[in-house]
């Protein structure tokens, strides 16, 4: 039997889990546990050829995101990339599926869960020992102001497991896994002018057209008919997606936002988080809709939403 190991991406500590949700480990599939850190201790070896910042932090926290699984060292396994399939050492493939992990507990709800670190170890007579990697310091999930002191709430880890789940089996050359992808590297920068941007790629990989013209009244379209079922919502939806739009035009042609109106800064950036939050767990709580979005259908689809929100049927579906 191969041995047994673990990845241990430690909590920040600035999460308050204000409503005791993660006072007991929980189970979010494919071998990933979230819990009290108290149940996969560090120890002083572990914490040996990090930093002192990092070793505080590994010290500090209350709760851990855990990789549990079998290999032999070095094993590799073959892995689909969006340039094609590629061999990835189930060390990696653990490391993924913390981050997906961490996304998904995000789209649940937005906390300050995030890691710096993850930390490898290995069972060895009965007692799991630390195993060093190369690719252990991470850009954790930086929360956004109003949700800094936000904590999970009854439901939301349920959530988290399946958005999870749907996250792990897509395929990994379709538009939605760029776009939870993209999301995830946003969601870890806290400067405005590098997040604003990387939010509305990831917006764009999910909902753009092949057909470039007139982008913006096409996302917003496309965006307003998926998320909003009442018409006048849909309507006001519309509207103020395009005119965030503007804002992201502006930032990507270098145009200077910040510091002219930093409160409208704020409050499009979270409607632009809001947006891509929303449009994500549409879809991946539907199976069927992920399906479509995530395949080669995926423009045809989002092209006719007007005319299956008219109830006509057109004759390439």
């Amino acid at each position: 039997m191969a041995p047994r190991w673990r990845a241990i991406a430690p909590l920040h500590p600035s999460y308050p889990d204000a409503n005791d949700c993660l006072a007991a480990p929980f189970d979010l599939g494919h071998g990933i546990r979230i819990g009290p850190s108290s149940q996969w201790p560090l120890s002083d070896e572990d914490l040996q050829d990090y930093s002192r910042e990092h070793r505080t932090l590994a010290q500090r926290t209350r709760f851990a995101i855990v990789a549990e699984y079998e290999a032999e060292p070095g094993e590799v396994e073959t892995a689909a990339t969006l340039t094609g399939r590629t061999l990835r050492t189930k060390q990696d493939s653990a490391m993924l599926r913390i981050r997906l992990a961490n996304l998904a507990l995000w789209l649940a709800r937005p906390t300050a869960i995030g890691f710096d670190l993850i930390f490898h170890q290995r069972e060895t007579d009965g007692t799991f020992r630390p195993e060093p990697s190369p690719a252990a310091i991470w850009w954790r999930i930086f929360p956004w102001r109003p949700y800094r002191d936000a904590s999970l709430r009854e439901g939301d880890l349920e959530v988290a497991k399946s958005r999870f789940e749907a996250l792990q089996g897509l395929d990994r050359e379709g538009a939605v896994w760029v776009s939870a992808q993209v999301l995830f590297k946003a969601l870890s920068d806290y400067e405005w002018v590098i997040r604003f941007p990387l939010l509305w790629i990831a917006i764009e990989a999910a909902l753009g057209a092949d057909d470039t013209r007139e982008v913006s009244h096409q996302l917003a379209e496309r965006a307003a008919l998926l998320l909003k079922d009442d018409p006048g919502e849909a309507k006001s939806y519309y509207h103020q997606f395009k005119k965030d739009y503007v804002w992201r035009s502006k930032v990507i042609h270098g145009m200077r936002v910040i510091g002219s109106n930093d409160a409208e800064a704020e409050a499009v950036l979270l409607r632009t988080e809001d947006s891509i939050r929303a449009f994500l767990n549409c879809v991946l709580s539907d199976a069927g809709l992920t399906s479509k979005l995530n395949g080669s259908g995926r423009d045809l689809y989002l092209s006719e939403l007007a005319f299956r929100a008219a109830g006509i049927t057109l004759s390439s579906q």
